[in-house]
C-alpha cells in the first residue's frame, strides 16, 4: 500500500516476483547468492524436497499445485520432480 501524503487516500500496488528472476536473490550489497538459473532451480527444489526431509523428516509440499501454475518461469514442479526421481531411479515406471 502506498498512502498518499494527506494519508486519507493511497493507492494499492502489486508487484510480481519469481524465485527464478536473477534479482530476487541479490541482496543490498547487490551481490546475488543465486546468480544462475541452475542455482535458483536448485534452491528452490532442495527448499521443498530436500531441507525438511533432512531436519523434519517430511516434505514442505502440500502438493496443492499452486507453485505450477502461478511459476513466472513455467516451471511445473510435479512434472520435473517426477522426472529427476526416474532419471535418478528413485520412482520406477
Amino acid at each position: 500500500d502506498v498512502p498518499d501524503v494527506s494519508l486519507v487516500t493511497g493507492r494499492r500496488i502489486r508487484v510480481w516476483d519469481s524465485c527464478q528472476n536473477e534479482p530476487f536473490a541479490k541482496i543490498a550489497s547487490g551481490e546475488s547468492f543465486r546468480a544462475e538459473r541452475s542455482d535458483r532451480k536448485r534452491h528452490r527444489f532442495n527448499r521443498k524436497f530436500s531441507y525438511p526431509v533432512k531436519r523434519y523428516n517430511r516434505f514442505f509440499c502440500t502438493g496443492c499445485g499452486r507453485c505450477s501454475r502461478v511459476c513466472m518461469a513455467k516451471i511445473d514442479l510435479k512434472e520435473t520432480i517426477t522426472r529427476l526421481a526416474q532419471e535418478t531411479g528413485y520412482l520406477k515406471v
